[in-house]
């Protein structure tokens, strides 16, 4: 199992990830594990018993860590990507679901407005549609995480 630590990108940083290699790879899953930050392109990964993992890591610009072997790359590969992308389906759904009642909201309210019987009715702030999607809680992707994060022997550094 070789170990990889994993930095942010400086834009005029010569080293680059190759695509298809096991850095890539591992850029794939920490962006994957914390979607809202990251996403791939800002990352780089080595080989932490490399020089420029010792380097990263002796001047603090490495975050993350984690273990890659043949059995874990294929699980990636077959399967935990694949939960990834169903979990982001599944915020998606819920996020186009809001704008479009919002926007159905929204042409119901013109309606109203242009209507001399109901002008004074306010269709938008009646509905409370903020409220109804604060309780909707996809948890799918922290529960992931939590198994990527075994399955790859994640670590978290705290450089930052």
């Amino acid at each position: 199992m070789t170990k990889y630590i994993v930095a942010f990108e400086k834009p005029s940083s010569i080293q680059k990830t190759l695509p298809g290699s096991r850095e890539q790879l591992a850029c794939e899953i920490i962006a994957g594990l914390d979607r809202q930050n990251f996403h791939v392109t800002m990352l780089i990964a080595c080989e932490a018993e490399s020089k420029l993992g010792t380097w990263h890591l002796m001047k603090k610009t490495a975050f993350a860590s984690l273990e890659i072997d043949n059995f874990n790359e294929h699980h990636w590969s077959c399967e935990v990507a694949k939960f990834y992308k169903y979990d982001l389906d599944v915020q998606n759904a819920i996020e186009n679901a809001f704008e479009d009642i919002l926007d159905a909201l929204k042409s119901f309210n013109r309606m109203c407005n242009n209507s001399q019987n109901f002008k004074d009715i306010e269709i938008v702030d009646e509905f409370n549609l903020g409220k109804a999607f604060e309780h909707i809680e996809n948890s799918a992707h922290s529960q992931i995480s939590e198994v990527v994060k075994k399955i790859f022997k994640v670590e978290y550094f705290n450089n930052q």
